[in-house]
């Protein structure tokens, strides 16, 4: 018979990572509605970090450099375009706007990041 313990230590490391997500998971719209402040206390600021890592990340890895200025223009107060069948009740550009630092540094770590994976080469061909 083996002693084969992965599957708890998978269990075990799952556990650990639900545990903290649901300690650190935003639980508000706002600051104000959450039981900690902080860093990525709320919603709006995992988004706009979200936001930021997306865009940075996509220009560095395809080479479109003008997807990184979205949330530096949306961070300062770019008026959003109205697009043909986009929702105009879509909050991402006020949580940007609220939230600028998370979105510019998420913007700054997404390129370093994808820079890497460029110079891995592991590039998207587009």
């Amino acid at each position: 018979m083996s002693n084969d313990n992965s599957s708890d230590e998978t269990t075990s490391i799952v556990q650990r990572i639900r545990t903290w997500a649901m300690r650190y998971a935003p639980d508000g719209a706002r600051e104000g509605d959450t039981a900690r402040g902080g860093f990525l206390s709320y919603a709006g600021e995992w988004h706009s970090l979200a936001v930021g890592l997306a865009a940075g990340f996509a220009a560095a890895a395809t080479g479109r450099w003008e997807l990184a200025a979205i949330p530096v223009a949306l961070a300062f107060g770019l008026e959003a375009v109205k697009l043909p069948g986009a929702d105009p009740s879509a909050p991402v550009v006020g949580e940007v706007r609220r939230e600028p630092w998370y979105a510019l540094g998420g913007d700054t770590i997404g390129v370093a990041v994808g820079l890497l994976v460029v110079g891995t080469g592991l590039a998207l061909p587009l």
